[in-house]
């Protein structure tokens, strides 16, 4: 059985989506899994596809727009077929 890798918050005009992603970056990958830091990372989307919010607690995400854990999050969105493609921002 497969357990789904993000939660889902229905609001009353869109879907919120978020996810759990451990850091890659260079400094991090000497360590262990366990030891590595972790980030939340959340998109809304309405009813036609848009994306309303987003969000991440990476250092990224504070000078872009889109850090690589969203767009992380969206692949795995559309692979679990809870999107039918990836939104524009």
């Amino acid at each position: 059985m497969l357990i789904q890798p993000f939660n889902i918050v229905e609001c009353l005009s869109s879907m919120k989506y978020s996810a759990w992603f451990v850091s890659s970056s260079k400094k991090e990958c000497d360590k262990a899994l366990e030891d590595r830091k972790r980030y939340e990372t959340y998109i809304e989307i309405d009813p036609w596809g848009k994306v309303v919010d987003c969000g991440c607690e990476c250092d990224g995400f504070r000078f872009k727009k889109r850090c690589k854990h969203i767009t992380e999050l969206l692949n795995v969105l559309k692979e679990w077929g809870e999107i039918s493609e990836i939104p524009e921002f």
